[in-house]
């Protein structure tokens, strides 16, 4: 059986559908399309997500597991983490009410403010006083922090005035300059970050077909003839201008609905397993491991200790949250 698809508005960096402006700080560019989005939320259990913006997520309350397939990173106030295009991640709270800012920057946008699209080695974890290796200075940590509560802050206005788009290129500038100066990040991310409107249109199907079929036997081959596309043309062109094989994509889009039905039913890891469309429950649990750091089986027993509090979702917050706008407010100041 396929997956209901969720209706679909705005595009937005997150891959959220019917985007809210009054919650999702944004700024366009004259096409329309996001070039920076920013929101807080109130952290929950795990929600596997990816997407193809550079992400820089920080934490402002509370405590962070933030598991990638680069590794699990233990995250608590003003700690800061930066994930590459395309990485799969998820977050699981280690304290109740933590707080979270994320800032997304789209890959074209930071080619032509950069010259380039860099590509970090890995998932960089910063953290208050340094970190293994050659530490940051804090003085350059704080200014990261501050820049991106500065864009949250002025973003939260509406769609900024000339002036005000200014000044939010200036901050990412200064920010991308630190990141890439201080944990390097040349190079590109293999995907073809500037697109034809043609060929946009053709990935949204493309990747609409997934999202839709995925709970079935979807192979490459089926995929292929549904479209009228020769199979090596069609691997080639999903990995190129979407930044994953065809295969990643299909695995990704299960285990995502996996970890929401291990949140919010009763089935056993096998039965999800199945549901979800992996061909057996070992792919399940492999997958699982790889981005997650853990068994499904493990996983479910902690979130039932936890009390399964918030399953498998997270609360967007406004900017007008007194916890939200406190904390931005102090980290804008500094």
């Amino acid at each position: 059986m396929a997956a209901q698809e969720k209706p679909r508005g705005r595009e937005a960096l997150s891959g959220t559908s019917n985007l809210d402006e009054r919650i999702y700080a944004t700024m366009t560019d004259t096409d329309g399309r996001i070039q920076i989005e920013s929101h807080a939320f109130r952290a929950g259990n795990f929600r596997f997500n990816w997407n193809e913006a550079l992400d820089l997520t920080m934490v402002l309350k509370g405590r962070l597991k933030l598991c990638t397939e680069d590794g699990v990173f233990e995250l608590g106030e003003d700690d800061f983490a930066l994930i590459n295009s395309n990485v799969g991640h998820a977050g699981l709270q280690e304290e109740f009410g933590t707080v979270v800012l994320v800032v997304l920057l789209s890959p074209s946008y930071v080619e032509r403010l950069c010259g380039f699209m860099p590509r970090f080695g890995r998932c960089a974890s910063f953290q208050s006083g340094g970190q293994a290796g050659d530490p940051v200075p804090e003085e350059i940590l704080g200014k990261i922090r501050q820049d991106m509560a500065s864009l949250y802050r002025d973003l939260s206005e509406g769609e900024p005035d000339s002036a005000a788009r200014l000044i939010a290129h200036a901050h990412v500038c200064r920010m991308m300059g630190f990141l890439i100066r201080w944990f390097g990040g040349e190079g590109h991310s293999g995907k073809e970050s500037v697109q034809t409107e043609q060929q946009r249109r053709r990935c949204r199907m493309l990747t609409r077909y997934v999202d839709q079929q995925f709970r079935n036997d979807l192979k490459l081959t089926d995929m292929a003839a549904a479209f009228k596309m020769n199979s090596s043309y069609l691997s080639d062109y999903f990995q190129r201008y979407i930044g994953l094989s065809f295969h990643e994509y299909l695995t990704r889009k299960r285990l995502e609905y996996g970890v929401f039905m291990l949140n919010n039913t009763e089935h056993t890891v096998l039965e999800i397993a199945m549901d979800a469309g992996f061909p057996n429950v070992r792919s399940f649990q492999s997958a699982f491991g790889k981005f997650l750091g853990m068994s499904p089986g493990a996983y479910r027993k902690e979130i039932s200790r936890r009390g399964r509090i918030n399953l498998g979702s997270s609360s967007v917050l406004t900017f007008d949250d007194p916890e939200v706008r406190e904390k931005i407010d102090s980290l804008y100041d500094q």
